[in-house]
């Protein structure tokens, strides 16, 4: 019986780590204040073994949702892989804006990510991101 319960107790344990380390759902990311974008709304989910987001909204500098965004459906992220303790790394993304790619990186903790992109070792920008739900 004492088995089952240490069993049990380490399956639980797991799965609350693997939950609490899974990046799906929707994100507000950064601001980018630009051509009246006042930032962009992100959904994450698994693709394959790894996890990629794309462009759900634009929210305008009014706080609206801005209509005819081009982009929206467009995957901006790109092959994240989970290294464990919230960390994850080896994916990309994408600047609509200049139409290039950036490797990232970003460590998840809770409903916050601490984001890192960078286009070479010396050029990175940090940034933070909110999840909505």
């Amino acid at each position: 019986m004492k088995k089952i319960a240490i069993i049990v107790a380490l399956f639980i344990a797991t799965a609350t780590t693997t939950y609490a380390n899974d990046p799906s759902g929707l994100w507000r990311l950064h601001k980018s204040s630009t051509n009246g974008v006042d930032h962009l709304n992100v959904q994450f989910a698994r693709c394959g073994n790894a996890y990629c987001a794309t462009i759900a909204q634009a929210i305008g500098t009014d706080g609206r949702p801005v209509a005819g965004y081009p982009h929206i459906g467009k995957t901006i992220i790109r092959n994240m892989v989970h290294q464990g303790s919230g960390e994850f790394t080896g994916g990309t993304i994408w600047d609509p804006r200049r139409d290039r790619r950036f490797d990232l990186t970003f460590r998840m903790n809770g409903n916050r990510i601490r984001a890192e992109a960078c286009a070479n070792a010396l050029l990175c920008r940090k940034f933070r991101w909110q999840k909505l739900r």
